[in-house]
């Protein structure tokens, strides 16, 4: 798990790539994203009948704003033949200027 450092109103792309078991990029059935915020609160986006796109087999790109300062963890599900979690952190810093 690796560490990003935001400020914040910035627009995450978050990408998540799921692999077959010979390591060939693949789809499955379903992708989730839950996205805990720094006030306890969890977003939810979903694949294939959400805001997640498939720009290209296994590779889905979720597009987040981040408007408050804090930590967002970042918890990336498969369904079906590939499951696969990732999860991640992203640390939203204020801004200084305005």
């Amino acid at each position: 798990m690796s560490v990003q450092t935001y400020l914040e109103g910035s627009r995450l792309e978050l990408v998540a790539t799921f692999e077959d078991s010979a390591g060939v990029l693949t789809n499955p059935t379903g992708v989730t994203y839950s996205i805990r915020n720094p006030d306890g609160t969890v977003d939810t986006a979903v694949w294939p009948a959400g805001t997640v796109v498939n720009s290209s087999p296994g590779v889905f790109v979720l597009q987040y704003d981040v408007d408050d300062p804090g930590t967002y963890k970042v918890h990336v599900q498969g369904t079906g033949t590939i499951k696969a979690p990732v999860e991640d952190m992203v640390d939203v810093m204020p801004s200084h200027v305005v």
